[in-house]
């Protein structure tokens, strides 16, 4: 018996009344699943997760969360202040707090051990005296994670986590995905052929509408439609020239 966490129905988002951003998009994602959302560059891939999150308005259709799942969103790092005189622990910390932060705030040292444990599983260790503007950006983007883990979630949203970022630390990134995959529910854009082939659970292919939802396999005649145009298929069917070409 399936177990559905979110539900996304017959949803419709406009941000101009003659560009649509999403249109008629319906899908089911199952408490512990993996699924990878991949799409052209403006597809609404992230209007989705923000539509989720709340942060944007939809004109139609309607989106369920089953009842006290709490959700953490992963923007890319770019989104980050990085001049904003604040260091690594404190970000963890900051997740601990409830209602308006007081500067006389003061931590017990259980919050301080729980977020270092954080800062360790995304191999921070070491770092939590730095200031965010000395941290490169996988470092960043790594410390993004570990701050949403830190508000414990049971679903975890993440917005192009590898995107400009190092080798290794992408490799790391996705270890801890896969550690996670199951204890949470991930959806995770993505334009990296690496984790759709390899890591995640489902996938959906998202241009405006919903093209597959399914499977990590799927053929080729979908994705052409999709993209609108023929695209190279590497393993397990990713296009690996559209994703390789193109951030969301």
């Amino acid at each position: 018996m399936s177990d559905v966490i979110l539900k996304v129905d017959h949803l419709t988002v406009r941000y101009t009344t003659k560009t649509p951003a999403l249109t008629d998009v319906s899908l089911e994602v199952e408490r512990g699943d993996f699924l990878g959302i991949i799409g052209p560059n403006g597809g609404g891939k992230s209007t989705l997760l923000k539509a989720i999150l709340g942060l944007v308005k939809y004109q139609s259709g309607s989106i369920w969360i089953a009842p006290g799942e709490r959700i953490s969103y992963v923007p890319q790092y770019s989104t980050m202040e990085r001049e904003f005189p604040i260091s690594a622990l404190e970000v963890i910390l900051s997740a601990f707090l409830h209602g308006p932060a007081h500067f006389l705030h003061s931590f017990t040292k259980s919050e301080k051990d729980k977020a270092m444990t954080y800062l360790e599983q995304l191999g921070l260790k070491g770092m939590e005296k730095r200031q965010i503007g000395q941290l490169s950006g996988g470092e960043c983007q790594k410390l993004l994670i570990a701050r949403a883990l830190a508000c414990e979630p049971s679903i975890l949203l993440l917005d192009e986590p590898t995107a400009s970022v190092d080798p290794q630390s992408r490799e790391h990134i996705f270890n801890v995905l896969d550690t996670l995959a199951g204890k949470l529910t991930i959806l995770l854009i993505t334009h990296d052929t690496m984790a759709v082939s390899s890591h995640v659970k489902h996938l959906a292919c998202l241009n405006d509408r919903l093209f597959y939802h399914g499977d990590v396999e799927l053929d080729e005649d979908t994705l052409d439609s999709m993209y609108g145009c023929p695209v190279d298929l590497i393993a397990h069917g990713v296009p690996h020239r559209v994703l390789s070409d193109h951030h969301v």
